[in-house]
């Protein structure tokens, strides 16, 4: 029977010094949101939290029990009891009687967006799976746009075990009209005097997987050149790939883009070597101060370029990305690949100084001219990348990787210690160069017998180039000239007498052989 259970309590284990430090204050006692005053406060001896267990399960609906033969309380959940009881009824008074009735009802529920009613229709093992999917969403499905505007069965057949296959469409609305369609082909068993969905595979349009994926390259790009003044976007699908519930997709993307600034001293990373021109002049050796004026002079008359004259920017990007049941991509899913100078698809480094805010831009401008300072001082000599290795902020394996280098690059060598290479790696995807360390069993320096396995190369001023792709093209593409002659290039091979090379910003060129100037030692 039931009594009243003053005497008896509940006890909890705390942390001794979270309520040692309590002191003498009462101790606040706090069921789902709602302070309860029991007529026996909470109390602490030895170190536990006594509390009156009536109060608690009667405050969260439960009932008490106290069994005077076997001293045992007993606690009810008869709310939460009733609650499933009725769930378990309804659910089985909704089961239906026929495979037909099944699937429209099972669609009825997509198109309402009920998940708790798609889920009633499942077979047990498929409630198993997709309540994860149904708990997270809050038990309502699908998108508010597009929505689901109405759905037709397709075909429906019955196979040799007795299960029912159908064929259903959904074609979806938005607010600018049609928005596509997907399929969904069921299977329904009976179980149990009733019919459950029992399998469930989506074949959706590729267009809205395409879509999903092109508004995250959009969004990419968006960061990507968020220090730009861009004059136009181009985002062209390449290939597209699907596997179940994993799609990938190839995109070009073109940018046409002037610097996002009026005059070159506003350019962030400008900023910041003007800057530290500006705090350390009187500190610095005349040939470091040289040094510095040189490097900040020779920006303020490249980046002028690139603020009164257009840059296309090309780039292949690959993305990759999950969807659930529903269709929708699972952003943290989501990954990123570009195309190297080799033609292969590594991961996009998100730490490029692109994506890097103004006051990181500032600041990588303000350690190329300490850098450069240190640099003038240091020793010279060059290092030849010979393996693919990441570049890496410390001599050590677990240290931050800053960016990575490809077998070929030469490098300008400032340190060395053991096992390590500490080397400034020529940039080209933002004016300026990166230090860092290389392991030396990467690379060797650059001498005499080795400097023609170079791939980073200069090319001769005023050379004739080609810009396009293959050889047989040369002869159908007008000679131009390289407006940046005294960059990088990187070579990327050679057929006959003409050598192909990449540029910054991703251009190709034809040239020939006798054009090409290796770097020397």
């Amino acid at each position: 029977m039931l009594i009243p259970l003053s005497a008896v309590v509940l006890s909890v284990v705390v942390l001794n010094a979270a309520w040692a430090a309590l002191g003498n204050n009462p101790i606040r006692l706090v069921v789902n949101g709602q302070e309860i005053k029991p007529e026996v406060p909470p109390q602490i001896i030895h170190e536990r939290v006594l509390v009156p267990v009536r109060w608690v399960a009667e405050a969260m609906g439960a009932g008490v029990e106290w069994e005077e033969a076997t001293r045992t309380v007993k606690i009810g959940a008869p709310a939460v009891d009733s609650l499933y009881r009725r769930l378990t009824l309804m659910e089985k008074a909704l089961t239906p009687v026929s495979p037909e009735e099944a699937v429209r009802d099972w669609a009825k529920a997509v198109q309402t967006r009920n998940g708790a009613w798609q889920y009633a229709l499942l077979a047990p093992d498929l409630q198993e799976r997709y309540r994860p999917d149904y708990e997270r969403t809050g038990w309502v499905t699908g998108v508010s746009s597009p929505w689901v505007d109405k759905y037709t069965i397709l075909e429906q057949k019955e196979d040799k075990e007795g299960n029912w296959l159908f064929t259903v469409q959904f074609d979806l609305m938005a607010s600018t009209g049609p928005a596509g369609s997907y399929v969904h082909h069921i299977t329904v068993q009976p179980r149990d005097g009733g019919w459950y969905i029992a399998a469930i595979d989506s074949t959706r349009d590729e267009w809205q997987f395409q879509g999903q994926l092109q508004k995250q390259v959009k969004d990419l790009v968006a960061r990507q050149f968020q220090h730009y003044r861009v004059l136009d976007t181009k985002i062209e699908l390449q290939s597209f790939k699907q596997s179940g519930s994993q799609a990938e997709a190839v995109y070009l993307v073109q940018v046409s883009h002037l610097l996002g600034v009026a005059t070159p001293d506003q350019w962030p990373p400008q900023k910041g070597r003007i800057k530290y021109l500006e705090e350390n002049r009187a500190r610095l050796a005349p040939e470091a101060l040289a040094a510095i004026e040189k490097q900040i002079a020779f920006w303020q008359q490249e980046l002028q370029e690139y603020i009164t004259k257009p840059q296309e920017a090309n780039q292949f990007l690959k993305v990759t990305a999950r969807f659930d049941s529903q269709g929708r991509l699972q952003k943290e899913s989501v990954q990123f690949f570009i195309e190297d100078a080799k033609g292969q698809y590594v991961p996009l480094d998100i730490n490029q100084p692109s994506f890097q805010s103004e006051a990181e831009l500032i600041q990588q401008g303000y350690e190329e001219m300490r850098q450069l300072a240190e640099a003038v001082q240091a020793p010279a000599g060059k290092l030849l990348i010979k393996e693919s290795t990441p570049v890496y902020a410390a001599p050590s394996a677990d240290s931050q990787h800053i960016r990575r280098v490809e077998a070929g690059a030469v490098a300008a060598l400032l340190e060395e210690t053991t096992g390590w290479f500490k080397v400034k790696v020529n940039v080209y995807d933002t004016p300026g160069n990166e230090e860092g360390w290389v392991p030396a069993a990467c690379g060797e320096k650059l001498t005499k017998e080795n400097y023609l396995q170079a791939r980073e190369v200069f090319v001769k001023k005023d050379a004739p180039v080609y810009e396009c792709y293959e050889y047989a093209s040369i002869k159908q593409t007008r000679p131009t000239q390289l407006t940046e002659y005294d960059r990088v290039y990187w070579l990327v091979r050679e057929e006959r007498d003409m050598v192909f090379f990449n540029g910054p910003g991703g251009a190709s060129y034809w040239t020939a052989k006798e054009n090409i100037i290796y770097i020397q030692p």
